[in-house]
């Protein structure tokens, strides 16, 4: 019987090749396939020891934790995530959003004055700017 999973190098090739192609697409225009926004923050290479306040705000949960750097090696401390479905997020506005994660990092009990950082990943529509400073465009 054959496996209609398994896929041959060129077909991942072809795959692989297609996707870029879609990506830089979306990239150059509006309204594609893909909606690819550029995106760049000038992430600090240089944390050895200390904490930082990790947050993923993405499609499906908010993500929250607390990361110590211990001669540059992290370790995650606390975590917290909450779930959120498009049902729940229907409607939402900035506010919403900001709040529901406001109330998420008000969970980290071990979220203190010796948390100098933040570290993010923010999977919605975004307009990143240089200085990692970002505008929302649109929920999805």
């Amino acid at each position: 019987m054959e496996n209609i999973f398994e896929l041959s190098t060129s077909q991942l090739k072809e795959i692989a090749n297609s996707l870029q192609a879609k990506i830089e697409e979306g990239l150059k225009k509006d309204g594609m396939e893909i909606s690819a926004i550029p995106t760049y923050i000038t992430p600090k290479e240089d944390i050895t020891d200390g904490k930082v306040l990790t947050l993923d705000w993405g499609g499906t949960n908010f993500r929250a934790a607390v990361v110590e750097f211990k001669d540059g090696k992290p370790s995650i401390i606390e975590s917290k995530k909450k779930p959120i479905s498009a049902k729940e997020t229907a409607g939402f506005k900035k506010d919403d959003l900001l709040c529901s994660m406001a109330s998420l990092i008000g969970e980290l009990e071990s979220l203190d004055e010796s948390v100098t950082q933040i570290g993010y990943c923010f999977s919605y529509a975004a307009a990143s700017k240089p200085n990692g400073d970002a505008t929302l465009l649109r929920l999805t």
